[in-house]
This record gives C-alpha cells, structure tokens and sequence, in this order.
C-alpha cells in the first residue's frame, strides 16, 4: 500500500481506491472486489485510511511498542467519519498478503464490514521493523567517519487488530477458502522462518459491528461455492498442482519408470512457471488477468448479494 509522501506525484493507495468507489457509486456499481492476494503491504497509516472508505469510526489496528514498561497499545482510529462506500465488500487474499493488507483485512473481518475470500489465511506478519546502522549505535554523531559495520533490522513494535488478536503467525482467516497455488508454497509466510515471534492476545479496541458477515450469510456463500469449485474443471487442475506440489516436497523415491518420471517432471516444470508468474505480479512486471478465480469470485460476490438481501428481508 503505497504512502502519500512515496515520491510517486503525491499518489496514495487510499486516494486512488476512494477515486474508483466514486466513479462505482456514480455508476450504481452493486458489490466491491479489493484483491489484495499479492500485496505485501506498505503504509500504516495508509491501511488506516483505506479502511476509513468503508466504515464511519473507530479502530483499525493496535500498535505497542517493544521498549520495557510499555504494556498498553496505542489504538489508531479512523479519524474521518465520512463512508465512500457503504455496499457489499468482497477482499481478495492470500498467504502473500500481508503486513497493512492484514491490517485492512482483519479489520474488516473484526468489523464485519466484508466478506474476506482467498487461502486459509494471510502471510501472518504482526510486527513493525526498523534498520539501524551498527555504526550509528555504537559512535552516534562522535565520529566524522564512522566504519561501516553493516546494518541490523529490529523490531520496534507490534500490532494488533480491533479485537486485540495480533495476526502474527495465525494471519487473517479467510471466510470462503479457494483453492490456490499460493496456499501450498513454501517459505513465504511468517511462520516458515526459524524463529518467528509470537504475540499473546491483547485487550479489544472499542469499535462498532456490521452485520454483513452473519453465520448464515457465510455459510450460504461458502456452500454455493465450494458446489462450483468441485464441479470447475480448472480448479481440479490447480488443486492436482497443489497436491503433486506437495508430494514432490515429501517424495524420497523418483519412478524407475521413465515414461511416468517424466510426466511428473513436466507438471513441476508447469509449478515452477506458475511461480515465476506469482512472483512477476508480486514485483510489478505484470498485471492480475481474469482469469477462472476472479471469476469465482465475481459469482461468490453475486451470492453474497443475494445472502445479504435474503436476510434484509427476514429482519
């Protein structure tokens, strides 16, 4: 999520994003889509802003330092009582979102402002860093020029969502789950490195609750959903990649026979391209294309509509 004072015209995610949801509200647009499946975050205040679009007031995320004696969080607000859109929200997510992307989705989740759709849960990165030059600590301003003994990352602060849960290794759960390449990777989520931090629950932030996400509604849409996806010919391939993923990480032996071995060998070759075209939209060489998950998702928003105007009447 890109911050207002990044360089790029005075651009900001937030700015952009209320820009589109005018133009859809113009257009009698019925549901949003945020797709956040490969973002890696940004801009705190920025998540704080974005989240603003969709709700009145109240907490986004929770922030506590790490310096002793610190025991209580500092609540950031959405300081703008002002909602750009007040319709159905749908957020796309997957184990590469993270970091401000979680802070937007958690707190959305918390609120129950929207539906979150994607893998199970988000990267699940709750923590803040900053980098330090060795030099600067050990000399301060005493020494003109000062070795260069390289640089540390530390962390200074971790952060919470309203309901005083930190998404730190657990991530964001998503409501409907789909089946996704990026579920089943490797090293990519927090909780892959050796040794991650863990953030015990904190108390609840005072923030209001939408009843957009209901058990019934959820359970209407994730039904719907999971009929189409058994049925898609496209999502039995991604889930055939999925298991020939994981199985190739676990195998020990390789087939004697050659005309299997090399069967396998071209599905890896196809898991490896999907990677390849994972990483140039995580990187910016390429943009997201419709393809039969959008589409999916397109359908989970229509249902989500319908479950939500079934249970306006019967209030």
């Amino acid at each position: 999520m890109k911050a207002k004072n990044s360089g790029d015209a005075g651009r900001s995610s937030s700015t952009d994003v209320e820009k589109y949801l005018e133009e859809f509200n113009a257009k009698d647009v019925d549901a949003c889509i945020l797709d956040l499946r490969y973002n890696g975050g940004g801009s705190l205040p920025e998540a704080v802003s974005l989240t603003g679009l969709f709700i009145e007031t109240g907490s986004v995320v929770q922030v506590k330092p790490s310096e002793l004696g610190a025991d209580r969080a500092r609540s950031l607000n959405d300081p703008n009582p002002k909602v750009v859109w007040k319709k159905p929200l749908v957020v796309l997510t997957s184990r590469l979102s993270a970091s401000a992307s979680e802070i937007f989705a958690g707190a959305i989740r918390d609120y129950g402002r929207g539906l979150i759709v994607g893998d199970e849960t988000t990267h699940g990165k709750g923590s803040v860093q900053s980098m330090n030059e060795i030099s600067s600590v050990l000399f301060g301003s005493l020494m003109r020029e000062a070795p260069n003994y390289g640089a540390m990352k530390v962390t200074i602060q971790g952060f919470y969502l309203p309901s005083g849960v930190s998404p730190q290794l657990q991530g964001v759960p998503s409501h409907v789950v789909l089946p996704q390449f990026t579920s089943v990777l490797e090293d990519i989520a927090e909780s892959d490195l050796d040794y991650p931090l863990t953030f015990p629950k904190i108390e609840p932030a005072r923030y209001p609750k939408f009843n957009l996400t209901s058990p019934s509604v959820v359970e209407s849409v994730a039904k719907k959903s999971a009929a189409r996806v058994a049925a898609s010919e496209d999502f039995g391939k991604e889930v055939e990649k999925m298991e020939l993923y994981r199985s190739s990480k676990l195998r020990k032996a390789t087939p004697l026979n050659r005309e299997k071995y090399f069967a396998e060998l071209d599905k890896l070759d196809a898991n490896k391209e999907e990677t390849k075209k994972m990483e140039e939209i995580v990187n910016g060489e390429s943009g997201v294309e419709r393809d039969y998950y959008l589409d999916e998702a397109l359908r989970l928003t229509r249902d989500y509509c319908e479950a939500l105007q079934t249970q306006s009447l019967a209030l």
